[in-house]
């Protein structure tokens, strides 16, 4: 294969370029590729009625530092055709395909900092004039392809994934315990799938409260409670009371206390492993999206108190 499509053995289109974008949706990226292409051989088709070329389909790879990254199958606008005409001007075909956030960050972090060499495989049909299908030709190849190759530099590329705000954003991913072999876990895991999901669906209230109900049930199963009786019964006898900014506070004061272990050189530093560097990293990057809006405490804000929904001492 090479960089033409052919039919027949025929060469008809050649492609001489490809340019790679990047553009935000709501829960990802838009990849595209847009291919320049060059119509060939009118003299052969001419008295055939015409040959129509109807894109359809790519695959695209990158090669960075590490092994190649197969990015899957990208798809053409399906309103994109294009005939071979005597005096034919360059065409562009756009394939485009949705990159999620985490595939983007895996792909950052392969990459890492690297130029991107990347091939593409681009797929199409040929209808000849005279026939009875849907674009008013017949079908005379199902699948034409041509490979082509193309490279991103680093400084590109990085200004592409900027522009998108894509650098903006951490993205780990979090391993759910198995409830089949912890089931003591069940009904807090439970409780965190709905939380997810209606955090998915905008409903930030009701997430915050249902992941409340699985810290309950958490405590329910027996994990936890080991917290000094003086700090437990400060905020059984205050929690109410507390704004948000406060409980801000208060929830940066508690990591502070569970990393410092590993910050000075204490006793425990050995026995942290890799669960702990998970909880350390997802709690302290949400501590800081959350930073701008609780962290900071003016006067409005520092007024401000919870309602009281505690009818008794418990902490809320």
């Amino acid at each position: 294969m090479t960089d033409h499509w052919q039919v027949d053995r025929t060469l008809v289109a050649a492609a001489s370029s490809a340019v790679l974008d990047l553009a935000p949706l709501l829960d990802g990226y838009d990849l595209s590729v847009t291919v320049t292409i060059q119509t060939i051989g009118w003299d052969h088709w001419k008295t055939r009625g015409g040959l129509e070329i109807v894109p359809s389909v790519a695959e695209l790879m990158f090669r960075t530092k590490g092994p190649t990254i197969n990015l899957g199958l990208l798809d053409a606008d399906p309103r994109t055709s294009f005939e071979v005409k005597q005096y034919a001007t360059p065409e562009k075909v756009t394939y485009r395909a949705r990159l999620s956030q985490l595939a983007l960050q895996r792909l950052e972090e392969q990459r890492d900092g690297a130029t991107i060499d990347f091939e593409l495989w681009a797929y199409a049909r040929a209808f000849v004039g005279g026939g009875r299908d849907e674009h008013g030709g017949a079908l005379v190849s199902p699948g034409l392809a041509l490979r082509h190759f193309g490279r991103v530099g680093a400084d590109e590329w990085h200004g592409m994934v900027k522009a998108v705000g894509a650098t903006s954003s951490i993205i780990v991913e979090i391993p759910i315990p198995d409830s089949a072999e912890y089931p003591e876990l069940g009904r807090a895991l439970v409780h965190l799938r709905t939380a997810i999901e209606q955090r998915g669906r905008g409903d930030s209230p009701n997430a915050v409260a249902t992941s409340r109900l699985a810290l309950d049930e958490l405590e329910h199963a027996g994990f936890g409670g080991h917290a000094p009786r003086e700090v437990m019964t400060f905020l059984q006898q205050n929690a109410r009371r507390m704004s948000l900014s406060e409980r801000f506070s208060m929830i940066q004061a508690a990591l502070n206390v569970a990393l410092s272990p590993a910050h000075h050189g204490g006793a425990n530093r050995a026995d942290l492993g890799r669960f702990d560097a998970q909880f350390a990293v997802t709690s302290v990057a949400a501590l800081l999206a959350l930073a701008p809006y609780r962290g900071r405490r003016p006067p409005q804000i520092e007024a401000e108190r919870l309602p009281d929904t505690t009818n008794s001492g418990d902490a809320k």
